[in-house]
């Protein structure tokens, strides 16, 4: 939550109430325990009626997404399930209710546990959303880009490109943009294919021999196809000689 609200957003998300309840059950806090079988009787009730609303109404999430949902939520209630039926069994009770002498050492186990599953649940959480917010910036570039000569409209015979942000690795990662790039002489002259994914606008600077440097910017709504003019370089004035 913290993360997201610090990005302007908020991720609503109270799986940090497990922490403190956790850490009740292990040591034997009766309240704990009530915490814990309402909160499992929510999610089984919401879970169920979510369940019957989902039958009733035929409403399909598209694949795979429809796989992961029922996956996720099996388990989601299976677990709840298997909380809400062991806690109130009256073996589980009777513990719970009986008095306990003071243990320093269990309790700096169960500190422990507790502070290490907060930490874990803590860092997959921010994790998740840290994917999906880079996930939902993502765009996909098709573009083949064509060069001409601005003065004749004829094709270049010669072409390549310089981008300081198109690398396929840095230091053994994927970066982004990721991007393939593949040259090949049609009947307009010589083609430049790019295609990958990209997060931000890509910067290629197009070059040909006897021609001015031309930078293009390739983007989320850049055209499958695009004709570039190129300037041609103006020829050297001859020396005078004296």
């Amino acid at each position: 939550m913290l993360v997201s609200w610090s990005k302007g957003g908020l991720n609503l998300n109270l799986g940090f109430l497990a922490m403190p309840i956790g850490y009740g059950l292990l040591i034997g806090r009766p309240i704990s325990r009530k915490l814990a079988l309402f909160f499992s009787g929510i999610a089984l009730l919401f879970i169920g009626a979510g369940g019957l609303w989902l039958f009733l109404t035929s409403f399909a999430l598209p694949y795979p997404d429809s796989n992961f949902f029922v996956i996720e939520w099996s388990i989601i209630a299976a677990c709840c399930l298997y909380v809400f039926i062991v806690l109130i069994t009256k073996q589980h009770r009777e513990w719970f209710e009986a008095t306990k002498a003071e243990n320093p050492p269990l309790k700096s186990f169960c500190w422990s546990v507790a502070v290490v599953t907060a930490v874990l649940h803590i860092t997959t959480k921010t994790l998740l959303w840290w994917t999906e917010e880079t996930l939902s910036q993502v765009y996909s570039i098709h573009t083949k880009v064509t060069p001409y000569n601005i003065k004749t409209g004829e094709g270049l015979k010669s072409l390549s490109f310089e981008s300081a942000q198109i690398k396929s690795e840095v230091h053994g990662k994927v970066r982004m943009p990721k991007l393939s790039v593949s040259s090949q002489s049609g009947g307009e002259g010589m083609e430049l294919e790019f295609s990958g994914v990209a997060v931000q606008p890509v910067t290629v600077t197009l070059k040909s021999e006897g021609y001015q440097a031309n930078p293009i910017i390739l983007n989320a709504e850049t055209e499958s196809e695009l004709r570039i003019p190129m300037q041609p370089l103006e020829p050297a004035l001859p020396q005078s000689s004296n």
